[in-house]
């Protein structure tokens, strides 16, 4: 195998498994919306840590709510509604929880995404009712099973094993034609 061959089947393999890898951990980016009514600011995220999740597990949902210009010794309650829908809007799974706030409040909830849950990509919502009103924060993230994260580690221990091979082939192929070249080189200088 000529020089030139090997390095493009070796840069064309790295291509590819840069690919995978690039398409693997590729973050799935969420928005945060708002009502109008500039009372609330909330704003709902996911860790890249758990952009990709399996069914079964729990997904962390860390909530920040800032109320602009208000003041610490005012509390009000709040109602917050955490749901999970697919890409039809059917909700997948759900929490309730109330609390107060101040000025400013951070905070961390888990949902349990069930075992039946088909590989894709879904919402999570929170829909906060602060004083009559409804704000929402939402974020993508992707629900993998586990037989495509243990295919794609298969792939990538099956190409490094393919690109392996082809060095032993093309090493065994550069032995065997130096051999023959110092064999055809004794011939012709005994002539």
């Amino acid at each position: 195998m000529h020089n030139k061959t090997k390095f493009v089947v070796i840069s064309l393999m790295l291509l590819l498994i840069g690919f995978l890898i690039f398409f693997y951990y590729s973050v799935i980016t969420g928005y945060a919306t708002r009502n109008d009514a500039q009372a609330l600011i909330v704003s709902l995220d996911i860790s890249s840590d758990q952009q990709k999740i399996k069914p079964g597990e729990s997904l962390l949902l860390e909530v920040a709510i800032r109320e602009p210009g208000g003041t610490m010794e005012e509390t009000s309650i709040i109602d917050l509604d955490y749901v999970i829908k697919d890409s039809q809007g059917t909700i997948i799974s759900e929490k309730k929880e109330s609390g107060a706030i101040a000025v400013k409040q951070s905070e961390v909830t888990g949902l349990l995404i069930p075992t039946d849950t088909k590989p894709g990509v879904y919402t999570a919502f929170v829909n906060v009712n602060y004083k009559g009103n409804i704000y929402v924060g939402s974020k993508t993230f992707e629900v993998v099973s586990y037989a495509k994260t243990e295919m794609i580690a298969a792939s990538i221990i099956f190409i490094i094993f393919i690109i392996i091979i082809i060095f032993l082939i093309g090493n065994k192929i550069n032995k065997k034609l130096k051999t023959e070249k110092k064999k055809l080189f004794k011939r012709y200088r005994r002539r």
